[in-house]
């Protein structure tokens, strides 16, 4: 079985923590452009209820100009009425206007009892959308912090990881080819960390016992091993081990 030393295991730790740490990074960003969407989302919904409102309030407004036409033209005909009855020549004719002036005057109360409760409606609705206003552009402020503080994250991961890269690279060149050809063929197939630490013979990458054979050996020597449960490349901290020992007794 092939030799594996401890500095080119210590060497491919060390890189696996590069590249899970560029994982974690790359999620980072990953996750960014979304939150913005939601921030975006979050202001168009505040926008969208405010053009609402301001569409009910619209109608109100046409209704009250509408029964203010009602109303002059009510008015119009009351009037033509009060001059008819300056020249009617029969009693039925002047009673048959005055009903006709007293129909148009109650349907004119009607309309303006109507027209108070749509000022009223109006008035609210006019203070509604103000305040719904104020609200979006105080939204729109927190907004555009949180949007610097994202571009700004961004930028630092970007520059976090084009520093992993180049420590990626310098790391690289220390591990053996064929190790490193290994490693990246397991990190990918595992979509995850590649070597893991055995711990009282058990694999830390999968939680499962390995033989006790193979875990004295990786005591022993300096042989590539694989765990048989999830294939990862394993190694022991024996001075962590020891310490543990000490501590125990």
């Amino acid at each position: 079985m092939e030799s594996i030393s401890k500095e080119q295991i210590a060497i491919l730790l060390d890189y696996q923590n590069i590249e899970i740490e560029a994982d974690n990074i790359n999620a980072v960003l990953s996750s960014l452009p979304e939150k913005i969407d939601a921030l975006d989302h979050k202001l168009s919904i505040v926008e969208q209820e405010i053009k609402e409102k301001e569409e009910a309030l619209e109608a109100l407004k046409k209704v009250y100009r509408e029964d203010e036409s009602d109303v002059q033209m009510n008015l119009s005909l009351a009037q033509k009425s009060d001059e008819k009855l300056m020249a009617v020549k029969t009693n039925k004719e002047y009673q048959a206007t005055l009903k006709e002036i007293e129909k148009l005057k109650l349907a004119n109360s009607k309309i303006e009892d109507k027209m108070l409760e749509n000022l009223d409606r109006i008035e609210e609705s006019e203070k509604g959308i103000e305040e719904k206003r104020r609200a979006f552009s105080k939204l729109k402020d927190e907004i555009q912090v949180e949007k610097s503080v994202i571009e700004q994250t961004t930028v630092d991961k970007k520059g976090e990881l084009a520093n992993l890269d180049e420590r990626k690279m310098i790391v690289s060149a220390k591990i053996e080819p064929e190790l490193l050809d290994r490693y990246s063929k397991l990190r990918n197939q595992l979509n995850g960390a590649a070597v893991a630490v055995v711990r009282d013979a058990v694999c830390y990458g999968c939680h499962m016992n390995i033989p006790p054979q193979m875990y004295n050996e990786l005591h022993q020597t300096d042989t590539l091993k694989f765990c048989p449960h999830c294939y990862r490349i394993l190694y022991v901290n024996d001075s962590e081990e020891s310490q543990e020992t000490d501590n125990n007794e």
